[in-house]
Protein backbone atom coordinates (compact mmCIF):
# COMPACT_ATOMS: atom_id res chain seq x y z
CA UNK A 1 0.00 0.00 0.00
CA UNK A 2 1.17 3.48 -0.77
CA UNK A 3 -0.01 6.47 1.24
CA UNK A 4 0.73 10.07 0.24
CA UNK A 5 1.12 12.59 3.04
CA UNK A 6 1.99 16.25 3.23
CA UNK A 7 5.73 16.61 4.04
CA UNK A 8 5.15 18.87 7.03
CA UNK A 9 2.49 16.56 8.46
CA UNK A 10 4.80 13.56 8.03
CA UNK A 11 7.63 15.30 9.88
CA UNK A 12 5.30 16.23 12.75
CA UNK A 13 3.99 12.65 12.84
CA UNK A 14 7.52 11.23 13.05
CA UNK A 15 8.50 13.57 15.89
CA UNK A 16 5.38 12.78 17.92
CA UNK A 17 5.68 9.02 17.33
CA UNK A 18 9.35 9.01 18.32
CA UNK A 19 8.59 11.07 21.42
CA UNK A 20 5.94 8.52 22.45
CA UNK A 21 8.27 5.65 21.43
CA UNK A 22 5.56 4.10 19.22
CA UNK A 23 5.89 2.35 15.89
CA UNK A 24 4.47 4.27 12.94
CA UNK A 25 2.53 1.23 11.73
CA UNK A 26 0.75 0.81 15.08
CA UNK A 27 -0.39 4.43 15.07
CA UNK A 28 -1.61 4.27 11.46
CA UNK A 29 -3.39 0.96 12.03
CA UNK A 30 -5.14 2.29 15.14
CA UNK A 31 -6.28 5.40 13.30
CA UNK A 32 -7.63 3.37 10.38
CA UNK A 33 -9.38 0.99 12.79
CA UNK A 34 -11.10 3.87 14.63
CA UNK A 35 -12.14 5.45 11.32
CA UNK A 36 -13.67 2.21 10.04
CA UNK A 37 -15.46 1.55 13.34
CA UNK A 38 -16.98 5.03 13.28
CA UNK A 39 -18.48 4.33 9.85
CA UNK A 40 -20.05 0.98 10.73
Amino acid sequence: MTICLDKELLEQFKKVAQKDMRKYSNIVEGSIRRYVQSKI
